[in-house]
């Protein structure tokens, strides 16, 4: 089969028409004019890492990768989308009908920048598989003023659509059963109509004049900065269920006071509350596993504790700051599920940690740098974020049997660390979540024969001098 690989991704050519293949399960039909600018930018890009990380001059890298110096440039001309066309390209006409499939592989979402200024397609026709149009899809084919097709749960990114004929209508925009576009004169309360499942990207960006939403109860996803900069609403009305919400959903909304999150959430996302000046109480669900790095920064709640003496910020169950530069001590407590995860954490001053028994999640960096010689993990515990106890002076720590789930970096740079000890058979060490010592002293791993810790110490053995034992003294 001819392809053309980026990383993971790769671009074919089947039965007249381009797809790009994600590496991750997804496939999309992309324009020919799509295809050539995604392989010249992977080319560009390749060529600059050759002069940037290889010391290659320009004039051997450019060329080598198949571009040709014109009036001072280097452009590219080489294609080789080109030379595995082996029909005749499916030509782009006013009506785009997405096919279901295209030579057995199954077409599952519109990529980013696929059709963008395609200005010849007035019409859309989507099948029932389509799950998402990626970023600027069909930004620029300002004749498109119709999406035809049925899908329950569709997620459109940012400036799917911009500048087309779609979003020329005030008042609000809806494709199938997501909600694409508001416009920025609508004003008061605003109730999102019923049987929407899903809100796009930026839907109600800017919309200075909304003071109150409501949501419908079939509503699952609400997209990236979806409310960004609505600076009077004050209320929001969620269902008692959802699946996601994006990052940044409600920077800038100065006006928002409270907040309820629904039911459903797994991840308060980043940005989710920047500058919400105004936000000081805040409802986390049962259901969140993991509060990303500043999702609340800049808003009333944080800038409150900052500004104040409180030695630790908990909102609900979750610890989300400590004062790492001034405490020495940290006693996490009592019904504490997670930590939230922290950004340039350097905990140099940190020497004692105490976890509760209800702790469940660990965030990223939370205690990044600690002079923490030893901490006693909780058998309850479920995941360990990146970077967790990266730089810490740790000689010795135990992984409990309950945890899921180690990610990367967790012990990288703990030049004292001795012995790991994952009593899992099950717990996922993700690469490179334990490198070496600088002094090059092994690390013994201490874990069940047969486990996924076996598995790591085994193949990187020799990379970062670990050792793996089947019974520790312990």
């Amino acid at each position: 089969m001819n392809a053309f690989s980026m990383w993971e991704s790769q671009i074919i050519f089947k039965n007249g028409w381009f797809i790009y293949m994600d590496g991750k399960g997804n496939n999309s039909i992309i324009s020919y004019k799509r295809a050539r600018e995604l392989e010249e930018g992977f080319q560009r890009y390749q060529a600059s890492m050759d002069v940037n990380r290889g010391g290659m001059p320009d004039e051997m890298a450019y060329p080598g990768r198949g571009f040709v110096l014109k009036n001072g440039r280097y452009v590219y001309e080489n294609y080789r989308v080109d030379k595995f066309i082996d029909d005749e390209i499916a030509p782009i006409t006013s009506v785009l009908v997405i096919p279901e499939s295209v030579g057995g592989v199954l077409i599952n979402y519109i990529a980013d920048r696929a059709f963008s200024y395609e200005t010849i397609i007035e019409k859309v026709v989507l099948h029932g598989n389509i799950g998402e149009i990626g970023e600027s899809a069909f930004e620029g084919c300002n004749h498109l003023d119709e999406i035809l097709g049925q899908n329950g749960q569709m997620l459109i990114k940012v400036n799917a659509f911009k500048d087309t004929g779609i979003f020329k209508a005030e008042g609000a925009t809806y494709i199938n059963h997501t909600l694409t576009r508001v416009h920025p004169n609508c004003s008061g309360v605003f109730e999102v109509k019923r049987g929407t499942t899903t809100i796009a990207d930026e839907a109600f960006k800017d919309c200075e004049l909304i003071t109150e939403v409501v949501l419908p109860e079939e509503l699952r996803i609400i997209g990236n900065g979806c409310f960004t900069n609505c600076t009077k609403l004050q209320n929001i009305i969620f269902p008692s269920r959802m699946d996601d919400i994006g990052a940044s959903a409600f920077a800038g909304c100065v006006a928002l006071q409270r907040i309820s999150l629904p039911e459903g959430i797994d991840e308060i996302p980043s940005g989710i509350f920047h500058k919400c000046v105004s936000l000081l109480e805040i409802h986390i669900p049962q259901s969140v596993k993991n509060i990303r790095r500043d999702a609340f920064k800049e808003c009333g709640i944080m800038t409150q504790y900052e500004e104040g003496s409180q030695e630790e910020l908990y909102i609900g169950h979750w610890l989300i700051d400590y004062k790492w530069k001034e405490k020495e001590e940290l006693i996490v407590r009592e019904g504490t599920t997670g930590i939230a995860d922290m950004s340039w954490v350097n905990a140099s001053r940190l020497r004692s940690v105490r976890l509760p028994d209800s702790l469940r999640y660990i965030g990223t960096e939370a205690f990044h740098g600690a002079s923490i010689t030893s901490i006693e993990l909780p058998d309850n515990l479920l995941h360990i974020s990146r970077a967790a106890f990266r730089g810490a002076h740790l000689l010795e720590i135990v992984v409990p049997e309950s945890v899921i789930q180690v990610e990367q970096w967790v012990f990288m740079d703990c030049e004292k660390i001795q012995r790991i000890i994952v009593k899992g058979k099950n717990t996922e060490i993700v690469w490179p979540a334990i490198t070496g010592r600088k002094d090059k002293k092994p690390i013994e791993i201490c874990a069940p024969s047969g486990s996924s810790a076996e598995e790591y110490c085994l193949k990187y053995a020799k990379k970062y001098n670990l050792i793996h034992k089947k019974v520790c003294n312990r």
